[in-house]
């Protein structure tokens, strides 16, 4: 059947149509497979500086995630890993210091869960291996060449991490450094990270082994200047390369610990109260805190007797978020490092100031009462920029630093409304600061201290200003220079 001119027309059209189609699809198509040969080159290379760096270690572990590329090594680790994981529990957000990380199986297991990792090897060899492993994975972890001293210990800041490991690594410490110093480093590491999990060798796994002899008798000698104050968990035993011997796995923490978020602190006292003799402590427990070298953790509950509470943390957390989003600087603004909060109770972990209570001590000599109340009014002019009123000032929330300086905490009333005269409560706590007296515990402090106790407090020109009437706080400031 002949078909009509524009009928023809039509189907070439179309036909011109699905060609461009199609050449628009091969096009992609090659474009496709060049970016598949690139990446497929890149990672050759990468694959390649891998085996070579290999070629210059012990293949003490497998190369996580790269199956193959270590045909037999010295160790299984994954037995070990999942042990851990299962006595972790939620892996992610964690934040883990891995002692002895090797070529990094370890380090990566858990980073791939989510959690953060640091590892430490003292040799760097292994350690290049590590990163060039992260390279190619593309799973983040942190790898420093550092031994494992009592000094490199000691640069860990407490509350920094979660967990330690360190396996298979003190039999060498002791060897070298000696069982004294081997036990002092487990002491100021368990200082600083609340739980470790310790693989350890024993004498008698192989006499000729050049560390053999050195070891203790017992391997939990290690544990001596700790085992009174910490919690010893027999996780499994596990095998070597080294001899037909198992080595026991073990966990172990402080007792005294509790979960804020995905991250456990290791506390040394807990109390009901902020500071002595606090009216919240009084009946049903509404508040605790949780007192270490580097965090205090506020639990508050929620419950009809504790209305309060609610109002109190939303604010606290209002006024940090505002805090911590905002490019304004605050003078002296508190950290909170983690928050958790449901519909029973909140806690949260804010990094401790070094140092007292205003209110609890000694009375400060006038020179020192005049540099906290200096930086408390850099604080509160700071917050005013913020349209932030405190609401709370009193020597009970201020701290004296211990190298100098106050600090002005608890932000669980401050709000966008002044619901009482920050400038008034500030004279009222640093008379308290001089006198060693509590200033009254009124809920919106009107009336000023005396101008007299004022001037006793080595702060004249300031009371006299306050008493004329002047809330500008950089006017107030100035009257603190002199």
């Amino acid at each position: 059947m002949l078909r009509s001119p524009l009928t023809v027309v039509r189907t070439l059209r179309h036909l011109l149509g699905v060609a461009e189609e199609n050449r628009c699809r091969l096009v992609e198509l090659q474009h496709a497979v060049d970016e598949l040969r690139r990446a497929t080159e890149r990672d050759d290379d990468r694959l390649t500086v891998l085996r070579r760096l290999l070629a210059k270690v012990e293949p003490y572990q497998p190369i996580y995630g790269l199956a193959g590329l270590v045909p037999e090594p010295a160790r299984a680790s994954v037995d070990r890993a999942r042990t851990i994981e299962s006595d972790m529990g939620e892996v992610r957000g964690k934040r883990i210091l891995d002692i002895g990380s090797s070529l990094g199986y370890m380090s990566f297991y858990f980073a791939d869960r989510g959690a953060h990792v640091t590892g430490w090897e003292a040799n760097p060899d292994n350690n290049e291996v590590a990163r060039q492993v992260a390279t190619v994975t593309g799973i983040p972890v942190t790898f420093e060449t550092k031994e494992l001293t009592l000094d490199t210990v000691r640069s860990i800041e407490p509350g920094a991490f979660d967990s330690a490991f360190v396996l298979a690594v003190f039999h060498h410490i002791i060897h070298f450094q000696g069982l004294e110093a081997a036990q002092q480093i487990v002491a100021e590491m368990l200082d600083r990270v609340p739980v470790i999990y310790l693989e350890l060798a024993a004498r008698g796994e192989d006499p000729s082994l050049f560390w053999d002899a050195s070891q203790p008798e017992d391997p939990l000698e290690l544990l001596a200047l700790v085992k009174d104050r910490s919690e010893l968990t027999r996780l499994g035993t596990f095998s070597t390369h080294l001899s037909e011997h198992r080595r026991p796995l073990y966990r172990l923490a402080r007792p005294q610990i509790v979960r804020v978020g995905s991250h456990e602190y290791a506390y040394d006292s807990v109390s009901r109260e902020a500071y002595r003799n606090s009216p919240v402590s009084e009946g049903p427990w509404q508040r605790r805190y949780y007192h270490s070298t580097s965090h205090v953790i506020k639990e508050y509950r929620f419950a009809e007797e504790a209305a309060d509470n609610w109002q109190q943390i939303i604010g606290e957390l209002y006024v940090h978020t505002l805090l911590s989003s905002s490019r304004h600087h605050v003078h002296h603004a508190l950290v909170i490092d983690d928050v958790h909060l449901d519909h029973q109770h909140a806690l949260v972990a804010m990094r401790r100031v070094d140092g007292r209570l205003l209110s609890e001590g000694r009375p400060l000599h006038p020179e020192a009462l005049r540099v906290v109340v200096r930086d408390v009014l850099l604080t509160l002019r700071d917050l005013a920029a913020l349209g932030i009123h405190h609401n709370d000032v009193r020597s009970w929330n201020i701290v004296v630093a211990s190298d100098g300086g106050g600090w002005l905490i608890d932000y669980g009333r401050a709000s966008h409304v002044a619901i009482e005269d920050d400038v008034v409560a500030l004279a009222w706590a640093a008379v308290a600061g001089m006198s060693g007296a509590r200033e009254p515990a009124d809920e919106a402090m009107t009336n000023l201290p005396p101008q007299e106790a004022l001037e006793d407090a080595g702060l004249g020109a300031f009371g006299r200003a306050v008493h004329a009437g002047l809330r500008d706080r950089d006017a107030l400031l100035a009257t603190l220079d002199g």
